[in-house]
């Protein structure tokens, strides 16, 4: 199947849009929500945004407690993800083999370097072909600063849940103390809240799914081809341990990557 070009780059502009979007819609409602809380409890939200800041801040450092089992890459697999990065035109990353049966690969930027964790099943399985628009796909997450976005979509969540929280409190304590009246407020804000956490989930999954769609777009852009992505989707999908979920969005992934084919010159 051949690459559409100008298709691929429209739908890069397009999903950098709607992360946008994303993100200032959270940031929006937080901080619109923030104003009223400001002057009551100042110290206490902005201890909250600190903790949760930091705890961001040790996940971008790569500082986990726990983590999968890991190894270096040998002579003969270090020669073959190096020469893709040549071929692709990308700086190393530092790359770590996942051991055991994993068919995921995942991208973290640790001490401002890429890192890519790779399944030992990818690694061993995957041709050259569709191994090449893997590593792709994960640097493409870097190179369109997607740890970043994430990070500051989930402090701008982070931030709405707890000042909603704490609204959400002050009017049931005030309406209890001052009179019923308020109660129509109670209801109120309780639905705001329902709609936020609701909204959030929903958002979250959309914004992760327009990453990987971008991502995927940047991949074939710069391998220049679709084949070796989509024959690597469709040999995950068939993994026996893939849920149903997983299911799902690497099917809206494959058809998006499809519909980059269609109508090419």
């Amino acid at each position: 199947m051949n690459l559409n070009i100008k298709k691929a780059k429209k739908a890069c502009l397009l999903l950098r849009a709607e992360r946008i979007g994303i993100t200032l819609y959270f940031w929006g409602v937080a901080l619109l929500t923030l104003f009223f809380l400001f002057h009551f409890f100042f110290l206490f939200v902005l201890g909250g945004v600190f903790i949760g800041a930091y705890a961001g801040w040790k996940i971008y450092r790569g500082e986990y407690e726990e983590g999968p089992i890991i190894r270096h890459l040998d002579l003969e697999e270090r020669y073959r993800i190096f020469s893709m990065c040549d071929t692709l035109r990308f700086p190393y990353p530092w790359v770590y083999v996942v051991i055991g049966d994993c068919s995921n690969v995942f991208v973290s930027v640790e001490k401002g370097k890429p890192t890519i964790y790779l399944g030992e099943k990818i690694l061993r399985l995957f041709s050259d072909e569709e191994l090449m628009p893997v590593i792709a796909h994960e640097l493409s997450h870097v190179k369109n600063h997607d740890h970043f976005f994430s990070l500051f979509l989930v402090l701008g969540a982070s931030l709405g849940r707890i000042s909603l929280s704490i609204l959400f409190l002050l009017v049931f304590f005030v309406s209890f103390f001052v009179g019923l009246p308020f109660g129509i407020l109670f209801l109120l804000l309780a639905s705001v809240l329902v709609f936020w956490i609701t909204s959030a989930k929903l958002l979250d999954y959309w914004n992760f799914i327009g990453q990987e769609k971008l991502a995927d777009a940047g991949a074939v852009l710069s391998v220049g081809a679709m084949d070796g992505i989509i024959s690597g989707l469709e040999r995950i999908l068939k993994e026996e341990n893939m849920t149903e979920e997983g299911k799902s969005i690497l099917f809206e992934r494959i058809s998006f990557l499809k519909e980059l084919g269609e109508e090419s010159e």
